[in-house]
């Protein structure tokens, strides 16, 4: 059997060999799916779809899960890759699908595809009712998501090194109106979809209680040391663990920069974090 033959290949691959005689069931869902797609991506399959793998582990991971997926491409195999990051998906794809409420809205070279998706869901503050990319169990909605710059205007220019506010504001059904407590999480993106930075309001003791039917929450950062560009933002509500409304690239905004004050030879590639330093000769 092609299991068995490719067993000890499987398990260090998925790195589960200090769980081997743990049963299966008692695995985290991290450790299922490491342990699913280690077996599926060393069957030889000449179709093999994956979705959402590299959100799972750590950057190790899911650099190695990034590594094999190219390598099982380019020994033959068909791989379909379903994902919302699209770093990954164009290192990755070399043709894109994107689909919009489950119907096919574009097919083509993966670069144009990333672009129209990019056009798409860059809604800025218009109203996430409907057309997002949401999940979660229910009992609150997030309606909009929009930043203030720091003289508390609703704007999308952010200035570099500057303040910024992001607004969440959300529909909450009966259960969970009138003292309920929820958290908030935010979470900022690349323009190809990588996480940079989370914000959770428990992370910082206090609590979220609720008072009627609608929730508006304001998270302020009072620095924000960003390379110039475009950045998407996702929200999320929370009650104790369970995430009740969760939409992804629900906004964005622009970080600018007109000082030139700071490092103005940063690119990209040297990293999206542009923070002030110096350097200076000391005696050991």
């Amino acid at each position: 059997m092609e299991v068995q033959r490719k067993f000890d290949e499987i398990v260090s691959f998925a790195e589960v060999e200090r769980f081997l005689d743990t049963p299966v069931k008692r695995y985290s869902s991290g450790m299922y799916v490491r342990l699913a797609f280690g077996i599926a991506a060393h069957l030889e399959p000449e179709i093999l779809i994956v979705d959402e793998v590299l959100a799972v582990g750590d950057i190790a991971f899911q650099k190695k899960c990034l590594e094999k997926l190219d390598s099982t491409g380019k020994e033959g195999c068909t791989v379909i890759f379903v994902t919302h990051n699209l770093d990954a998906a164009a290192k990755l794809c070399d043709t894109g699908i994107l689909l919009k409420q489950g119907m096919l809205a574009r097919r083509d070279l993966i670069d144009a595809v990333l672009d129209t998706y990019k056009a798409d869901s860059m809604n800025g503050s218009d109203s996430l009712l409907a057309g997002v990319n949401r999940s979660g169990r229910g009992g609150a909605r997030i309606e909009r998501v929009w930043t203030r710059n720091a003289q508390g205007v609703d704007a999308r220019k952010i200035k570099k090194m500057g303040a910024v506010s992001i607004v969440v504001a959300a529909i909450v059904d009966s259960e969970f109106q009138n003292g309920r407590e929820l958290s908030v999480g935010i979470g900022i993106d690349t323009d190809g979809g990588s996480r940079l930075v989370t914000f959770v309001s428990t992370w910082q003791g206090g609590t979220i209680t609720t008072r009627g039917k609608t929730l508006t929450v304001q998270c302020d950062i009072p620095l924000l040391p960003l390379l110039p560009g475009t950045y998407r933002i996702s929200a999320s509500i929370l009650h104790q663990t369970d995430t009740l409304d969760l939409v992804e690239h629900c906004a964005s905004f622009e970080v600018t920069d007109t000082s030139n004050r700071y490092h103005a030879n940063r690119t990209i590639e040297q990293g999206y974090v542009d923070l002030p330093f110096r350097f200076e000769v000391v005696e050991r």
